[in-house]
């Protein structure tokens, strides 16, 4: 399912206009991204802070690893840690779809805008044999808005469950 491996950029495209009016109006310069570009390969610090830009930076494990191996009906426990840049807003939503469904049922209620990192925890199982790829979807919100129709910054991160 194509919504737990691309996110929506028109949110991106929305903030990053914001960013250039504030910057021509007012003087105030975006939050650079920084990466380098070498071999072929595009490589990204590993923190918020460290790779700027306006995405959270999102890192998901399961069973505290990025690969867990279990039996059918065993639970896991699937952790995010997330985190927005300095000066690009907080955290508004994070999610799960355990299954590649794209329809992310598990809601962590306790996200409440205020917060730019967050480390957050579920339990699952996987009733059928198979590979799985859990994906959490983190989004931010320049103002914290935790009903904004608009400019609501995804990013994805995922874990792999072989389970037999």
């Amino acid at each position: 399912m194509p919504s737990t491996r691309l996110i929506d950029y028109m949110p991106h495209i929305e903030q990053g206009l914001m960013d250039l009016i504030n910057w021509v109006e007012n003087g105030v310069e975006p939050i650079a991204t920084v990466a380098e570009y070498k071999d072929g390969k595009l490589y990204m610090p590993a923190t918020a802070d460290e790779r700027g830009g306006i995405q959270p930076v999102v890192h998901a494990k399961v069973n505290g690893a990025e690969r867990a191996d279990i039996q059918v009906g065993e639970r896991v426990t699937l952790e995010v840690d997330a985190a927005v840049p300095e000066g690009t807003g907080t955290i508004v939503a994070v999610e799960w779809d355990f299954d590649g469904t794209g329809k992310y049922p598990h809601k962590h209620d306790e996200v409440d805008g205020k917060s730019r990192h967050v480390r957050m925890r579920v339990n699952h199982a996987f009733e059928k044999a198979g590979t799985y790829f859990p994906a959490v979807r983190v989004v931010s919100h320049r103002e914290g808005d935790l009903n904004a129709e608009n400019r609501r910054i995804e990013n994805l991160g995922r874990a792999r469950v072989v389970v037999a």
